[in-house]
C-alpha cells in the first residue's frame, strides 16, 4: 500500500515539475517574443525616418527592411526576418496602412503567460487573449488605425 502511494505522489510531482518546466519555456519565449517585435519595430520606424522627401513612409514588404534601395544605396534596418519563437516559423501576420506594412504580430492564438507589467510601447498587450493581439507598430497610436 505504501508503496502504490509513494509512487502516486512521485508521478504527481513529475507532472508538477513538466507544469512548471512548460511555464518556464513558454515565459522564455515571450520574451523572445517581444525582443524580436521590438526589432521590427525599430526597423519600421528606421525605415520612416529614411524616407526620402516625397517618399512611401513604409514597406510593401518586410524584404524591404533588408534591403533598402529608395535613397540609391543598400540600406538594413534589420539584419534579417526572425522566427516567430511561438509558432517556430518565419511567418508573421502584418498589419497593413494603405497597402504599407506598419506592424506585426504573431500568428499563435496561444494565451500568453504574461498579462500585465509591459513597458510604455507595449502597454496595448495587457490582458491580451492571445500572442496574435500583440501587434509591434511602428507608433503606439496606430493601435486604432490600422487593419489585420
Amino acid at each position: 500500500m505504501w508503496t502504490l502511494i509513494v509512487v502516486a505522489l512521485v508521478g504527481l510531482a513529475g507532472t508538477y515539475a513538466l507544469e512548471i518546466d512548460a511555464t518556464i519555456s513558454q515565459r522564455e519565449r515571450e520574451k523572445e517574443l517581444l525582443f524580436i517585435g521590438h526589432q521590427f519595430r525599430m526597423a519600421l520606424q528606421r525605415y520612416r525616418e529614411a524616407t526620402p522627401a516625397n517618399g512611401r513612409p513604409y514597406p510593401a514588404s518586410l524584404e524591404e527592411l533588408l534591403d533598402d534601395r529608395r535613397s540609391g544605396m543598400a540600406h538594413r534596418h534589420l539584419r534579417k526576418i526572425f522566427v516567430d519563437p511561438m509558432t517556430k516559423k518565419a511567418l508573421w501576420g502584418m498589419v497593413w496602412l494603405d497597402g504599407r506594412i506598419v506592424g506585426i504580430y504573431s500568428l499563435s492564438a496561444q494565451a500568453p503567460v504574461k498579462r500585465d507589467g509591459f513597458e510604455q510601447d507595449d502597454a496595448a498587450f495587457k490582458n491580451a487573449s492571445h500572442y496574435s493581439d500583440w501587434k509591434f507598430l511602428v507608433s503606439p497610436e496606430m493601435q486604432t488605425g490600422a487593419k489585420r
